[in-house]
């Protein structure tokens, strides 16, 4: 069903011939990837560091599931892409060192939007937003997160309130307080749009961290917001010079 669901999507996004030539591409990047040492040895790397994280705190947030596997039925999973957590090692106090001074986190509340299993979600929780929030529109993965919350150690969360909730990023409602806004690549570049436009419309402080940002261009337009880091596989931006 997953494969199903996978040809569809392309077919959906690339046409038939588009489709061919997208398939063609990731065999040979797959092979060209599978013949990198370095590569290999990344990857090893990162995963025995994820299952090291997941098996010393007692959750799960390790894996890449694609949207096509996900419990999914709305149309917006075609905009989707592949779950997979934010690096074990992501320092969110080192990435916001420059930007925020420590007393003023408590002001921030902390938005992840494609939230999945919920690890940058916990990661965060070792600052002490006023809130932080885990958007997810798979079921699966919304109650993998609200588990693995239950076992996140006490002494770990610093926030004043984490949750997690099942819904829509291409509906879901920014609040309007100082706002981190967080993406890890979760969809394309329609719904993306549409969260780039609420950036613009957003009426407090807001900055965005965005890994893997495919579509950086969208928030680079926003006259409101100026890059103030940028670091491998990873931008932020400012709405206050």
């Amino acid at each position: 069903m997953g494969m199903i669901r996978k040809i569809e999507k392309s077919i959906r996004l690339r046409g038939v011939a588009g489709t061919a030539k997208f398939s063609s591409r990731v065999v040979l990047s797959r092979m060209q990837s599978w013949f990198n040492t370095a590569e290999r040895r990344a990857r090893a790397g990162a995963a025995h560091a994820e299952k090291e994280f997941d098996a010393s705190y007692g959750i799960d947030t390790r894996g890449i599931i694609p949207v096509s596997n996900l419990d999914v039925k709305r149309t917006t999973w075609m905009e989707g892409n592949a779950y997979q957590g934010v690096g074990v090692d992501v320092d969110f106090a080192d990435l916001l060192a420059k930007i925020v001074e420590y007393e003023e986190i408590s002001s921030f509340n902390f938005v992840d939007l494609g939230s999945g299993k919920g690890r940058a979600v916990l990661l965060a929780s070792r600052l002490p937003f006023r809130s932080i929030v885990g958007v997810e529109f798979s079921a699966e993965l919304h109650r993998i997160s609200i588990n693995n919350l239950a076992h996140w150690p006490v002494q770990e969360n610093m926030a004043e309130c984490v949750s997690f909730i099942c819904a829509d990023a291409a509906e879901y409602p920014l609040p309007a307080v100082p706002l981190i806004l967080f993406m890890y690549n979760p969809f394309g570049v329609s719904i993306m749009s549409q969260v780039a436009d609420r950036v613009a419309r957003h009426p407090a402080r807001i900055i965005v961290v965005y890994f893997t940002p495919k579509h950086a261009e969208l928030f680079d337009a926003l006259p409101r917001l100026h890059r103030v880091e940028v670091r491998q596989g990873c931008v932020v931006w400012d709405s206050r010079d």
